[in-house]
C-alpha cells in the first residue's frame, strides 16, 4: 500500500526546507495562498482536491468520457482524507467497478 500522506508530507517538508533558505514558512504559505483561489473565490482543501482529481482524469481520457463519469470518480475519490486511508480492498473496488473509467473507455 502506498502511504500518500507520507509522500505529501515529504513534498511539503522539502518545499519548506528548500524554500526556507530565502523565505520563512509563513512567507511560503502566503506565496502559495493565491493558488488556492479560482475565479476570485477561495477554495477549501476539499474543493482544491476535487479539482486536482478531475484534472488528472481529464488529462488522461477524453473530456466527454470524464464528464460523463464525474459522479463515479467523485464517489471513489471523495476527499483526500478518505483516499489517504485507502488500502488494497478500496483499490480493488475501484478497479472492479463497471461504471469507473477504464483504459478501454478511451476511444
Amino acid at each position: 500500500m502506498t502511504d500518500y500522506k507520507t509522500i505529501f508530507d515529504g513534498i511539503e517538508s522539502t518545499l519548506f526546507e528548500t524554500g526556507s533558505r530565502k523565505l520563512s514558512r509563513e512567507q511560503i504559505r502566503a506565496e502559495l495562498e493565491p493558488y488556492k483561489r479560482f475565479e476570485g473565490r477561495h477554495l477549501t482543501d476539499d474543493e482544491y482536491y476535487t479539482m486536482l482529481v478531475h484534472i488528472i482524469f481529464y488529462a488522461g481520457f477524453r473530456a466527454s468520457t470524464v464528464s460523463a463519469k464525474l459522479s463515479v470518480i467523485d464517489r471513489h475519490f471523495p476527499n483526500y482524507k478518505v483516499v489517504a486511508d485507502y488500502g488494497e480492498a478500496e483499490l480493488h473496488s475501484i478497479l472492479n467497478d463497471q461504471q469507473m473509467i477504464k483504459e478501454s473507455s478511451q476511444d
